[in-house]
C-alpha cells in the first residue's frame, strides 16, 4: 500500500491535472521517463487502483494498453506473478509527417546514422528489415543533414500534391528545437503506389524505435521506385535516457 501512494504521488506531481481514479487516462505531458520508471513491479490490482481500467487489453500477452493524450498508448506487460515487466509508450507519427522523397540507395544514409552497426550485423543474417534512422536536436543538425542528403532525396519535390521535403522541414525552426527533437528514418519502396504509417515506441529501458507499416493494399500499383522520409517529433524529456535508436519495416 506504501508502494501504491508514493506512485500515486510521483503521478500527481507529474501531471497538472492527475489521474483520476477509474479514469483510464494519464497525462504524459511533463515526463514520461519517470512514470515508466516508477510502475514496474506494481501488480495488476495496484496499476487499476492507480491508474483505472484499462483502454483495452494485449492479445497473446498479459498486459493493459492505456491511452493517454496526443494518440499515445501507455502499454504494461505483466509477469507470470502479474507484477509490471516492462512499460512501453507507443506514439504514433501524424500521416503528414510521411514523406514521400526521391528514391536512392546512397550508402552514407546506411553508414552515418544512428544504427549503423544495426544495420551493418543484420544485413544478411536477418530476415527484419532495419532502417536508417536519425535523430536531431536542433535547427543547425536537422539544416545539416538537408544539405549532405537533400540532393539524393530529392528535396524539392512535391508529390501527390504534398509538402516538399525542405517545405516540410520548415516547420522546425529554433522554437520547435527548444523543448523537442525530430527522428527521421528513411525507407525505399518497389513502387510509389505505396502508403506507409508510423509509430514511435520506448521501451522504458534505454531504447527507442521507429516501426514503419504499409497502410494500403493496391490491387494496381506502378513499378516506379520510391523513397520515404519519416519525420517524428519526439519531446527531449522522454529521450532523455535513450541510448539505442533504430527504426523496422513490419510490411503490412
Amino acid at each position: 500500500m506504501k508502494k501504491l501512494l508514493c506512485v500515486l504521488l510521483a503521478i500527481a506531481l507529474l501531471c497538472a491535472c492527475g489521474c483520476q481514479k477509474g479514469a483510464g487516462a494519464i497525462s504524459l505531458d511533463e515526463d514520461y521517463v519517470n512514470l515508466a520508471e516508477s510502475l514496474p513491479g506494481m501488480t495488476e490490482a495496484e496499476i487499476h487502483e492507480a491508474l483505472g481500467q484499462p483502454s483495452s487489453f494485449l492479445s497473446g500477452f498479459r498486459g493493459d494498453v492505456y491511452r493517454v493524450p496526443e494518440d499515445r498508448l501507455l502499454i504494461l506487460y505483466y509477469d507470470e506473478d502479474l507484477k509490471v515487466k516492462h512499460v512501453k509508450l507507443s506514439v504514433p507519427v501524424d500521416a503528414g509527417n510521411v514523406i514521400r522523397v526521391a528514391y536512392t540507395e546512397d550508402l552514407r544514409l546506411a553508414d552515418s546514422c544512428l544504427n549503423a552497426q544495426i544495420i551493418a550485423d543484420t544485413l544478411h543474417l536477418s530476415s527484419v528489415l532495419h532502417l536508417p534512422v536519425f535523430r536531431f536536436d536542433s535547427a543547425a543538425d536537422l539544416a545539416a543533414f538537408l544539405n549532405g542528403y537533400g540532393d539524393v532525396l530529392g528535396i524539392d519535390e512535391g508529390h501527390d500534391g504534398a509538402l516538399s521535403l525542405r517545405d516540410a522541414a520548415a516547420a522546425y525552426d529554433d522554437a520547435f528545437f527548444k523543448e523537442n527533437c525530430l527522428l527521421a528514418a528513411y525507407m525505399t519502396a518497389g513502387s510509389g503506389s505505396f502508403r506507409y504509417g508510423a509509430e514511435v515506441v520506448y521501451d522504458g529501458a534505454g531504447s527507442v524505435c521507429v516501426y514503419v507499416n504499409k497502410t494500403n493494399d493496391p490491387q494496381v500499383y506502378t513499378d516506379d521506385m520510391a523513397g520515404w522520409l519519416v519525420l517524428a517529433p519526439q519531446k527531449k524529456p522522454d529521450l532523455r535516457k535513450c541510448e539505442t535508436y533504430d527504426a523496422l519495416y513490419g510490411g503490412e
